[in-house]
C-alpha cells in the first residue's frame, strides 16, 4: 500500500533551514548550517557501550556535527555527532534514522525520559505524534506494516506504522509515545516521524530503529 499524498508532500518531510525557536520536547536538533530535525528518544547501544540520541537518517551523514537551538536568542549549541546512519534511499529500505553520541559540557537533556521502544503497537490503538513545529497530538495507528514513497529525498519505504494524523516541516525524527513505564516516568517510543501528508504520518518501527544500533 502506498501512502497516498506521501510524493506530493515530500517536501514537507525535507529537513530544512527554519527560524530559531524554542522547543516543546528539549531542544531541536539540527546539523550544523544546513538543516534541522525532532529529537524522538534515546536508546543503548550495547555494541558501542554507550547511549546515544536518536532522529531520523535522512538530511545527515555519518560523522555530521550536531547543534541545539536552545532558544531564540541563543547560538548554536554543539552537543554531539552521528556515530551511526541508517538511511538508503533505494527501493524497499526499512529504516530512517541517526544515532548521536553526545559530547559532554552541553545543556541538551531533552529526551532524559524518553526511551526508543521495541513493542510493535495495534492497529486502532492511540500514540502521541509529537515534534518541535506542532508539539503533540493524538492519533491512531491505522496500519503497522505500511509503504510510503517520497521524492524529497527520494525513498520508498515498508514495514511502517502509519498513522491518521499530519505532523509537519521540521518534525522528521520526532518519536511517538505509544505508552509509558517506571510509573509514567519514562515515555515509550515506538515509532519516529518519517513521513507526512495533509492527512496522516508514517513513522519508521521504534523495533526497525533498535535493531539497526543495538
Amino acid at each position: 500500500m502506498i501512502g497516498q499524498g506521501c510524493k506530493a508532500n515530500a517536501k514537507k518531510m525535507a529537513l530544512q533551514r527554519l527560524p530559531r525557536s524554542p522547543l516543546v520536547f528539549g531542544k531541536r536538533v539540527k546539523k550544523a548550517h544546513q538543516g534541522s530535525s525532532t529529537p524522538a528518544g534515546q536508546m543503548y547501544s550495547p555494541s558501542k557501550g554507550y547511549t546515544g540520541v536518536v532522529t531520523c537518517g535522512h538530511g545527515y551523514s555519518l560523522n555530521d556535527k550536531v547543534s541545539i537551538f536552545p532558544a531564540y536568542w541563543t547560538p548554536l549549541e554543539p552537543i554531539g555527532k552521528i556515530t551511526a546512519h541508517k538511511f538508503v534511499t533505494l527501493y524497499g529500505s526499512w529504516n530512517d534514522s541517526s544515532f548521536i553520541k553526545l559530547d559532554n559540557g552541553h545543556s541538551y537533556s531533552g529526551t532524559r525520559y524518553d526511551e526508543i521502544c521495541t513493542q510493535t503497537p495495534v492497529v486502532n490503538s492511540n500514540i502521541t505524534l509529537r515534534g518541535y513545529n506542532f508539539g503533540t497530538k493524538s492519533a491512531k495507528v491505522t496500519s503497522i506494516n505500511a509503504s510510503c514513497v517520497t521524492l524529497n529525498p527520494l525513498m520508498n519505504m515498508g514495514n511502517l506504522i502509519k498513522a491518521d494524523k499530519p505532523v509537519y516541516s521540521g518534525d522528521s525524527g520526532g518519536g511517538a509515545i505509544g505508552g509509558t513505564a517506571d510509573g509514567g516516568r519514562t515515555n515509550l517510543i515506538i515509532g519516529i516521524n518519517h513521513a507526512t501528508d495533509s492527512y496522516n504520518t508514517w513513522l519508521v518501527m521504534g523495533s526497525t530503529v533498535h535493531n539497526g544500533f543495538k
